[in-house]
């Protein structure tokens, strides 16, 4: 069982399979942007494991290719 099955868990049945089928979607067209396990510590001191995206997004202007590094918490 890997980290992310394990924060996959705590949410409901349905929603696992709807996780698991949009993250599989993405890395068809992102394959830059991957998931991971980061902890969040919120501003009340609370820390957490969440469900991370992290790596770069492709996108172009004026006909030069950029690699736009995100971190998008779930």
């Amino acid at each position: 069982m890997t980290t992310i099955d394990v924060v996959l868990g705590n949410f409901p049945p349905a929603s696992r399979d709807r996780i698991k089928r949009e993250l599989a979607a993405l890395s068809q067209s992102c394959p830059t942007l991957r998931p991971c396990v980061q902890s969040y510590m919120d501003n009340t001191g609370t820390e957490s494991l969440l469900l991370t995206l992290k790596g770069t997004v492709p996108n172009d202007h004026n006909g030069v290719r950029y690699h736009t590094p995100m971190e998008i918490f779930l």
